[in-house]
């Protein structure tokens, strides 16, 4: 399994370990092929270093993986053959297990338990880099669980999710992120996500990196992220406003209760001072066909500009109200 290349890395990183690294593979009672291949890893790498020590168990009701414990660090799981492009992204975290203290910019005011998983594909160019810095978090945190999960090894949980992109990280069973990450970026969705909110930040990092299935997934299961669709209608990026007319063009049966909360808040973009901004809000309460809008949108047929005149009248129109009825 591990090449000549492979092995010389392992040697050169693991041979200064602060502490033993234990590798415990858990498989399932009946047997599983990526389990059996992770076993194989693990026992390669333990010939690697003799601070590496392998362990097996039967693990019932979840995926084979293999665990990083070092003393009383745990919370980093693979369900990823870690190799080619992630190999010295993985070395790193077990150097890192094995350090006393977690570095700092890891440490972060997450006050909950939180399951974080990076579904990843092989040759992804910006896998490594996110896998690390979750890895890292969870290391320093006892109540977070981080996780790899190869996409590609698992398919139908990534189909279940919406994943069609990787790297795509997973917080608690929600997609929060598509794509290149950075320590900010991870910041701001962890502290979100730790506080019960952030579907801002979520439903941007989708819908900019075109993951409109995910972005509907996410809604899916929780309507309440519709509340950050005001925000979004009035960016200044076109994109971003294009990505929500999108969602909006795919969410069939919005729900009334989330929408009365978000209703006034996008007729007020109708007063916006960009055009475009007015133009595509009229479009979108056209698609959310919410009563509420009904006179808003009737004052805005005063709009000094045509082009959003006629999406004032189109919205009017698919709200079953035409201006000239």
């Amino acid at each position: 399994m591990l090449t000549h290349d492979h092995r010389s890395l392992a040697v050169r990183m693991l041979s200064h370990l602060a502490e033993p690294i234990t590798l415990v593979v858990r498989i399932p009672q009946e047997g599983h092929e990526v389990g059996e291949r992770l076993w194989r890893l693990a026992q390669e790498l333990e010939g690697c270093s003799s601070r590496i020590l392998v362990d097996r168990e039967v693990c019932d009701g979840e995926r084979p993986h293999m665990e990083v414990l070092s003393g009383n660090r745990r919370g980093v799981y693979y369900s990823a053959l870690p190799l080619g492009t992630e190999w010295r992204s993985f070395l790193s975290t077990l150097q890192c297990a094995s350090v006393g203290e977690p570095p700092s910019e890891a440490v972060l005011p997450l006050n909950r338990p939180m399951r974080l998983e990076v579904y990843t594909a092989p040759l992804c160019p910006h896998c490594a880099r996110t896998v690390e810095m979750v890895h890292r978090v969870a290391l320093a945190h006892t109540h977070v669980q981080g996780w790899t999960v190869d996409a590609t090894l698992f398919p139908a949980e990534a189909e279940e999710l919406g994943i069609r992109s990787t790297p795509t990280l997973v917080v608690d069973g929600v997609p929060r992120w598509v794509g290149r990450l950075s320590k900010g970026d991870l910041k701001e969705i962890l502290g979100e996500a730790a506080a019960g909110e952030g579907w801002e930040a979520t439903l941007r990092s989708l819908l900019a990196a075109g993951a409109l299935h995910e972005a509907l997934k996410v809604v899916e299961r929780h309507p309440e992220a519709l509340t950050a669709l005001p925000s979004m209608l009035g960016a200044r990026e076109f994109s971003l406003r294009l990505g929500a007319l999108r969602l909006l063009e795919e969410v069939t049966h919005p729900p009334g209760s989330v929408l009365s909360e978000v209703i006034p808040s996008i007729c007020a973009l109708l007063k916006d001072p960009s055009p475009s901004i007015r133009g595509d809000v009229a479009y979108a309460l056209g698609l959310l066909r919410d009563p509420a809008a009904r006179e808003p949108l009737h004052q805005a047929l005063r709009d000094p500009h045509p082009d959003v005149q006629e999406a004032v009248r189109d919205a009017l129109e698919a709200l079953g109200h035409p201006p000239d009825a």
